[in-house]
C-alpha cells in the first residue's frame, strides 16, 4: 500500500474518532465550560512539572527515568478519562505533555516503543493507551513506531505489592520483537505513570539485551510514593 493512501486511511480514521468520541465542550478534569482547550487554566496549573529525571539501578545496570508532570488528583482523572471512558482529545492532550518533556528532556531516537499490555486487558480496554501515545508522539516527531515488546505472561495487580515485591512480579514478564528494529538502535520508551519503575525498568533491560544502544524511558507521570 502506498504512502499517500496509507496516509488518507489514518486521516479518515482520525476523523471517524473524532466523530463517535467528539470533544464535550466541558474542562476533562473539573467539568467547568470549556469550550477551545481539553482542561480550564485553572486545573492546568494544577499540573506540576517535573524538574528533574529520576535514576534507578536495578542488577548493577542504570535507568534513566524522564516524566513530564507529577501523578496529581488532576492528572489521574485525565488519564482515567481516557483508558476507561476512552476520551480520545484527552489523550491527544496527554500527547502534549509528551511532546513538550521531549523538547524540555532534549531525548532523542530512532524509534518509539510502549509498554504493551496483556492480551485480557487489551480485549477489555479495546485499546493500550501507550500504543496511542506512542504513535502520537512519533507523528509530531517523525520518528517510526514500533511493537518491540510483548508480554510472556498476565501478571498480577502491582498497585498492593512493595517496591521489591513489584520487581519480582515483572521479572522475565516481557519479550522483544523486531530485533532488526532494537539492534543498535536508540530507543524511547512510552509509559503512562512511573511509580516505582519496575515494569519500564524491565521492558528496558529486554531491549538492552536485545541490542538496543540506548533506551530513554519517557512517562507522562510521575508518582509522590
Amino acid at each position: 500500500m502506498g504512502e499517500a493512501i496509507k496516509a488518507i486511511l489514518k486521516y479518515l480514521f482520525e476523523c471517524f474518532l473524532i466523530i463517535i468520541y467528539p470533544k464535550n465542550d466541558k474542562c476533562s478534569i473539573c467539568g467547568r465550560l470549556e469550550e477551545e482547550e481539553v482542561i480550564c487554566n485553572v486545573c492546568k496549573k494544577k499540573l506540576i512539572k517535573v524538574t528533574s529525571p529520576e535514576i534507578r539501578e536495578y542488577r548493577q545496570n542504570i535507568y534513566t527515568i524522564y516524566s513530564c508532570v507529577y501523578y496529581t488528583k488532576e492528572l489521574k482523572t485525565l488519564i482515567i478519562n481516557f483508558k476507561e471512558k476512552r476520551e480520545f482529545y484527552t489523550g491527544d492532550f496527554l500527547i502534549g505533555l509528551l511532546i513538550e518533556g521531549m523538547k524540555e528532556w532534549n531525548i532523542k531516537g530512532d524509534v518509539i516503543t510502549y509498554v504493551p499490555l496483556s492480551k485480557d486487558k487489551e480485549k477489555k480496554r479495546r485499546f493500550n493507551q501507550c500504543l496511542y501515545l506512542a504513535k502520537g508522539l512519533g507523528k509530531y516527531y517523525f520518528i517510526p513506531t514500533s511493537p518491540l515488546l510483548a508480554k510472556k505472561k498476565n501478571i498480577g495487580e502491582q498497585k498492593k505489592l512493595t517496591k521489591k515485591e513489584r520487581f519480582k512480579n515483572v521479572e522475565d514478564a516481557f519479550y522483544t520483537n523486531n530485533i532488526e528494529n532494537i539492534k543498535g538502535k536508540k530507543i524511547i520508551l512510552i509509559d503512562d505513570i512511573f511509580t516505582t519503575g519496575a515494569t519500564v525498568i524491565s521492558c528496558a533491560r529486554e531491549l538492552k539485551k536485545s541490542g538496543a544502544k540506548e533506551v530513554k524511558i519517557l512517562t507522562i507521570a510521575k508518582s509522590k510514593l
